[in-house]
This record gives structure tokens, sequence and C-alpha cells, in this order.
């Protein structure tokens, strides 16, 4: 799945919206911007990677929840005020760096 497919992502009402977007098969690629600045945002992919691309996924509270690897091949972008994320890889000490006005990367 690309966030560029998705051509309109609406949250109705007032106040924190939660926008959960989950690829089941394959990874997810953040094509397009994706999120609002006031929203709880999650993307995550039940088996693949979440790969980074030309969009940014913008939240105050943003998860990024991958089977496989985060940011691989390309560095995730992020723009939000809390970060947490998660992935089904083995990694070593300091092989994520996370930057929130900048990229999330391995």
């Amino acid at each position: 799945m690309n966030s560029n497919q998705i051509t309109t992502l609406t949250t109705s009402g007032t106040g924190t919206q939660t926008v959960d977007l989950t690829a089941s098969s394959g990874n997810l690629t953040l094509g397009a911007g994706i999120g609002n600045a006031a929203d709880s945002l999650t993307l995550q992919t039940t088996s693949g990677d979440l790969v980074g691309g030309a969009g940014t996924a913008t939240a105050a509270a943003l998860t990024l929840n991958a089977s496989g690897g985060i940011g691989i091949g390309t560095a995730v972008t992020a723009t939000a005020n809390q970060l947490q994320f998660d992935h089904g890889r083995t990694c070593g000490r300091g092989e994520h760096r996370a930057d929130l006005d900048g990229g999330l990367e391995q």
C-alpha cells in the first residue's frame, strides 16, 4: 500500500481524532503526506515493512508499527509531539535515530 493512493482522508468532529491505517499484506510506503497535527495516527503493517518516501507522517501522537522494519531503504519522515515505534526485526543498540522534526531511521 502507498499513502499516495489515498486521495481524501478527513476526520469529522472536533478535538483529537484517532486514525489507524493498516496494510494487511506487503509494505506500507509513505509516498505522500498523511495525518493532522492535532490527531493521533497509527501506521502499521501486519506482514511487511514501513518504508519512507516522498511523504511525511504528521500527528500529535504518532505510532509506527511494522512486522518487518521501519525506514527500510528510505527513512520515514515524521512530525509529531509524541512518537512510538515497534517492529518485528531484532535490532542492536543505537540502530535507531529519531528526530521529531525530521526523520526516523534505522
